[in-house]
């Protein structure tokens, strides 16, 4: 009897009928064997597994309070087995998080305030559409809509007036530049007489 592939083969196709079935219930028992494995039913999933890879909602994530934070932070600094090294890594760690709460806490008062915001911006918007609708042209006393009806000399009168204001207060600028630095020399002077 030949050990080699070729020589197996050649025996099968020359052999008995018997060996020739016996081939290929061995060749159907292989296959068999193989595929199992997807045939099996499945292990059941590890529940760690599938919460690792779930998305994490921000709104049902729970946080630790302040209070959880603050205590491990004492109970760190107040730990003997630890290192000092240690210590000064976890309290920045433990300090982060508390300013990350606090974060956390304001961003969450502005979005309660975005949302009553929201709420209340259609009436708020229906309101303010009513007044100014209810508003008609400014009124004649109110000097809003005067401009128009101005004569070339009222222009040039109002011009002067307020050139006239604009020197005042240039003046007035003058003089108070002067007293600071009049201000600002009285320490060096004082020093000089002593």
């Amino acid at each position: 009897m030949k050990t080699s592939a070729a020589g197996s083969s050649s025996w099968c196709r020359n052999g008995s009928r018997a060996s020739r079935c016996a081939h290929a219930l061995l060749g159907l028992c292989a296959l068999i064997l193989a595929s199992l494995p997807t045939l099996a039913p499945a292990a059941p999933p590890d529940p760690l597994i599938e919460r690792a890879t779930e998305p994490v909602d921000a709104t049902s994530a729970t946080l630790p309070s302040v209070k959880q934070v603050e205590s491990k932070l004492e109970e760190i600094q107040s730990a003997t087995w630890l290192d000092e090294a240690t210590k000064t890594a976890l309290g920045e760690q433990y300090r982060r998080a508390l300013t990350n709460l606090e974060s956390v806490r304001s961003y969450e008062d502005r979005a309660a305030e975005y949302g009553k915001l929201l709420e209340t911006a259609p009436e708020e918007t229906t309101r303010i559409r009513e007044r100014l609708a209810g508003q008609q042209t400014p009124a004649a006393g109110d000097g809003a809509g005067d401009e128009a009806d101005l004569s070339a000399e009222e222009i040039a009168t109002r011009l002067n007036k307020v050139q006239a204001d604009a020197a005042i207060q240039e003046t007035r600028i003058g003089e108070l530049e002067k007293m600071i630095d009049e201000g600002a020399a009285r320490p060096n002077e004082a020093r000089a007489r002593i």
